[in-house]
């Protein structure tokens, strides 16, 4: 199967979805709305119903069915950008609480797991920074040494390292992030969701919410078979946000994310390949990163087709990057193919939005979403209740739209193309 694997996702398992029945007809009404059935919004509506609020969430299609249920599955703390640029661009206290944020995240979210017995795969094996030039490596290792001092676990790899712990000599180096690990996202999505509903949470799958409207309320929210009266709304919708609140949609790029993965590896190419069993990311900006699957699958990901479905195309050249960087994997036969939005901002970070009174938002997790985003639900969540923006765990930021936005299809084709430049010359992200 490896020309021909089929284009599904490979979470897409047998593991049933909690009921979430469509909105009911007529006017409803609650505390606060969540709009967007993922990591974000279903961790969002936990926290809100745990706290006690009347919570409905507002999922266009199935629960789990963008980013959420398209990703990876690497549960990876941090941030992209180094400390000292988080500190050049927001100053040195926002940096640190951005930091100690984003450092928690992981720890957050296995911390949940385990409180609501989620079945979802979830191993602890750490992840790994992976530099393919001396010049990447000496700039990850810095990077490491900036990360000890602001309190995470980052230790600095050699060649000799990267070549035990991935099984690949393609590295010359980088760092491994323990606390880091990975999940079966759907079922850690679906898990959110039985949860969230366990505690009081009315969750409504099929229900694409067409208008936003301030009301004196609150916010009314229409959707082809009725409307929702909130006092406050959350808007989970990240990369997947389009026209239903256009100043969100232009103020970040989504680009596609496409992964495929092996049929199921004999056992002696699966203790060869990533005997760790750690995920790896490459510090470039047209990364690659892979993963073994619960099953014992090679996963490889990377940047998708501007068309945003993958293909035998897509398959070829993830099959092809595999290969370069595990040989082991030459005569494997690959499974599937499928793809998914990401989004981007522009200094690499989340953007934890207030735009109006009683609408919170975030976007831009940059291929970090599965505990960046669940790690946000209580945040946005205490956000939503009313808690001072200055009281928060995380800076708010303005959303203000790309001036170039308009032209971003030339402008991301443009960047692409300078992007693969830098990478062949070995700069890193």
């Amino acid at each position: 199967m490896t020309a021909t694997a089929a284009a599904r996702i490979l979470w897409d398992d047998e593991t049933a979805a909690p009921a979430a029945p469509p909105l009911p007809a007529g006017e409803q009404a609650c505390d606060v709305a969540v709009i967007g059935g993922g990591f974000t919004g279903l961790s969002t509506a936990l926290s809100l119903a745990e706290a006690g609020a009347r919570t409905m969430l507002l999922e266009a299609g199935p629960l789990a069915a963008g980013a959420s249920g398209r990703n990876g599955g690497q549960v990876v703390p941090g941030l992209k950008p180094a400390p000292d640029a988080l500190a050049a661009r927001f100053g040195a206290g926002s940096a640190e609480r951005m930091l100690a944020f984003a450092h928690s995240a992981a720890d957050y979210t296995f911390s949940l797991i385990d409180r609501l017995s989620i079945d979802c795969d979830a191993t602890r094996n750490g992840w790994i920074q992976a530099a393919v030039t001396p010049r990447a490596c000496r700039v990850l290792h810095a990077r490491a040494r900036a990360l000890q001092k602001a309190g995470a676990q980052a230790q600095a790899l050699d060649a000799d390292d990267m070549a035990k712990l991935t099984g690949s000599a393609h590295y010359a180096g980088g760092y491994l992030e323990p606390g880091a690990g990975a999940v079966q996202p759907r079922k850690l999505a679906l898990g959110l969701a039985a949860a969230a509903a366990r505690a009081g949470a009315s969750l409504h799958a099929h229900s694409k919410v067409e208008q936003l409207q301030r009301a004196p309320q609150g916010w009314t929210l229409r959707l082809r078979q009725g409307s929702l009266v909130a006092r406050a709304v959350v808007l989970a919708t990240d990369a997947y946000t389009d026209t239903l609140y256009p100043a969100q949609a232009r103020s970040m790029l989504h680009v596609t994310s496409a992964q495929a993965a092996t049929e199921v590896l004999p056992d002696d190419i699966r203790r060869a390949v990533l005997p760790r069993r750690a995920g790896v990311s490459e510090a470039r900006k047209l990364t690659v990163y892979c993963r073994l699957s619960p099953d014992g699958r090679f996963v490889i990901g990377g940047r998708g087709p501007r068309s945003g479905l993958a293909g035998p195309a897509t398959l070829a050249r993830l099959r092809q990057a595999a290969c370069e960087r595990f040989p082991q994997l030459a005569d494997i036969g690959w499974d599937c193919v499928w793809s998914g939005r990401v989004s981007l901002t522009l200094d690499d970070v989340p953007h934890l939005g207030n735009p109006e009174p009683g609408l919170w938002t975030v976007c831009g997790f940059g291929g970090r979403g599965v505990a960046l985003a669940t790690r946000f639900g209580p945040t946005l969540a205490e956000a939503a209740l009313g808690r001072a923006a200055g009281a928060l765990d995380f800076p708010v930021s303005s959303i203000g739209a790309l001036p170039w936005h308009a032209l971003r299809g030339p402008a991301v084709n443009a960047a692409i193309h300078w992007h693969r430049l830098r990478d062949a010359l070995g700069f890193p992200a």
